[in-house]
């Protein structure tokens, strides 16, 4: 008996540092691409929300579902050369007569993204341009990434799941709050960049889970005339600064739209 329960320990260890070595082969090898390939290249995503439930059974009911309609209609694309990326929001005419920018807009700011980001992966810098022409400067930012053995197919391309715990102060609670980031990278695509402001993995992210949102790759343009990428100028702030001058006017007047549908969304 104590022979076997030795074996299975045993097997078990070596399965455990099987997985391990497997985690390493793949960090070198996007290093040896980084050395080796060209980094330039556009990404396309598209948007699908989480199925959400409200508390508001009347007009404002309807008003968020229309909200969230636009939420999956919308776009985003990431572009990035050998150190820099940019990940914005994809303008598109629309021949809706129905069509509300202004919802739209709502739509961004409530349940996908109202900013641009931008990042220059060797000054480890990262700039947020706000809706309303704010930037928002972070410097030595990084993404403590939680690398798994979980793997997928994205189209052709065999991806691996990696979390992140993000910290955030409730709106509601005023406290230090916490949730899980989920992104799924694909090694095979040696760029260590990603949607939103979420990057520094071994690969780049094809999928990508936030809040209720999940971001996915519909297109990648690898190659080609490399991408320039055109950081704001003008002057910034830390988030600290931007969070305390959003919180003091939040005090002197009425709630916005997108706090409400916060506060509509179970």
């Amino acid at each position: 008996m104590i022979k076997n329960n030795t074996t299975k320990t045993f097997r078990f260890g070596s399965i455990k540092i099987l997985k391990m070595k497997k985690i390493v082969y793949l960090l070198f090898v996007f290093f040896i691409s980084n050395v080796f390939c060209a980094q330039s290249g556009q990404v396309d995503y598209a948007v699908k929300l989480d199925s959400l439930s409200f508390q508001n059974d009347g007009k404002f009911k309807e008003r968020l579902q229309k909200i969230k309609e636009y939420a999956n209609n919308q776009k985003f694309k990431l572009s990035f050369n050998n150190n820099q990326s940019s990940f914005k929001y994809i303008e598109t005419l629309n021949s809706d007569p129905g069509f509300s920018e202004s919802e739209n807009k709502i739509a961004r700011s409530a349940m996908t993204t109202s900013s641009d980001f931008y990042y220059n992966k060797v000054e480890n810098r990262e700039i947020q341009q706000k809706s309303d022409g704010q930037l928002i400067e972070k410097k030595n930012s990084k993404v403590s990434w939680v690398i798994g053995t979980e793997s997928k197919k994205i189209d052709s391309y065999l991806c691996y799941k990696a979390t992140y715990i993000e910290s955030y102060i409730g709106r509601k609670s005023g406290k230090t709050e916490y949730r899980e980031v989920v992104a799924w990278f694909a090694p095979s695509l040696p760029y260590a960049f990603g949607p939103i402001n979420f990057y520094g993995l071994p690969g780049l992210i094809l999928e990508l889970k936030y809040k209720n949102t999940t971001y996915l790759v519909t297109n990648i343009v690898l190659g080609g005339a490399k991408v320039f990428v055109d950081f704001p100028k003008g002057k910034t702030v830390t988030k600290e600064e931007y969070e305390k001058k959003i919180a003091q006017l939040q005090k002197n007047s009425e709630p916005m739209p997108y706090e409400l549908i916060d506060e509509q969304i179970q």
